[in-house]
């Protein structure tokens, strides 16, 4: 829809909000002004916005933190390297519960560390 159509259309709401409040007075028009306002903004903001792309930014590997938890206790902060050298070596397991850092979500290391671009 074309901004000026919209903010037309956003239009027509206020003005029967302004014909409510003077045939009704405020008192009687607080669900309706409510409505209506709802219904404005929908037309004149959402209508007029151009879409966002969808882009979810992968983390890359300098950016993170990782931290490991394995029976009950948390270790790390690890780098993406330092993870993968320690799985190498037998330190770590692909199936030991970690999270990134500011993250509220645990997932199996081996998962985590799959989702992570690397930086060459």
């Amino acid at each position: 829809m074309k901004p000026a159509v919209a903010i037309l259309l956003g239009l027509i709401p206020t003005a029967l909000y302004a014909a409510a409040v003077y045939f009704i007075g405020f008192r009687y028009t607080g669900i309706i002004g409510i409505f209506l306002m709802l219904l404005a903004w929908h037309f004149i903001w959402k209508k007029t916005q151009a879409p966002q792309p969808a882009s979810k930014k992968e983390p890359t590997a300098p950016d993170l933190s990782v931290y490991v938890m394995r029976d009950q206790q948390t270790f790390g902060p690890f780098t993406h390297g330092e993870c993968l050298q320690m799985i190498e070596s037998g330190q770590l397991q692909t199936t030991d519960w970690a999270y990134l850092e500011g993250d509220d979500e645990c997932e199996p290391l081996g998962e985590l560390l799959a989702g992570i671009v690397a930086c060459d």
